[in-house]
């Protein structure tokens, strides 16, 4: 038995404990070399940093796949502006899905180009062109039992919010 490395390998009469050498307190774990010294490591952290990385690596695998099935549900019908940015995507349950999406486009211009396309896709559009909200589109149709999109005209980054909520079939 080796002479105690600290105060806890001790009893209260200063004694020293039989201790395992594999379970003595102080006792180094088997090092790695880094950076051409020999370093203590701990499994656990290296077992923790690749999980970490893994945790990394499938976070944005599943964000590009997210960014290419965001399209699914919303009609052919809006094609999005070049510049839009997704700032929230949620599924609420199997048929509830809310988009918030940020644009330096003229909204007012895409709600009527929207308007327009989703008349012609067939769906069934309840704004008029002298709606007094502005900015609102309610529509239903294909795979869609109903729909809003709002959008919120420029703000300080002169940048438009837009928001889509539907409720699927």
């Amino acid at each position: 038995m080796s002479p105690p490395t600290r105060p806890s390998d001790t009893d209260k009469a200063g004694n020293p404990r039989a201790v395992s050498k594999a379970a003595r307190p102080g006792k180094p774990l088997p090092g790695l070399p880094i950076r051409g010294r020999l370093r203590h490591s701990n499994v656990s952290i290296w077992l923790l940093a690749v999980c970490i990385a893994i945790a990394l690596i499938l976070r944005t695998t599943t964000a590009a796949e997210s960014q290419e099935h965001l399209h699914a549900w919303l009609p052919e019908a809006l094609a999005l502006p070049e510049d839009v940015e997704v700032l929230a995507d949620r599924q609420i349950g199997s048929t509830i899905r809310m988009l918030t999406l940020r644009t330096s486009a003229d909204v007012g211009d895409l709600l009527i180009e929207w308007e327009d396309a989703l008349r012609a896709g067939g769906y069934a559009v309840a704004r008029g062109r002298d709606d007094p909200l502005d900015g609102v589109i309610e529509f239903s149709g294909t795979n869609i039992a109903n729909a809003k999109i709002v959008a919120v005209y420029r703000s300080s980054d002169d940048r438009s919010l837009i928001e889509i909520d539907a409720t699927l079939r």
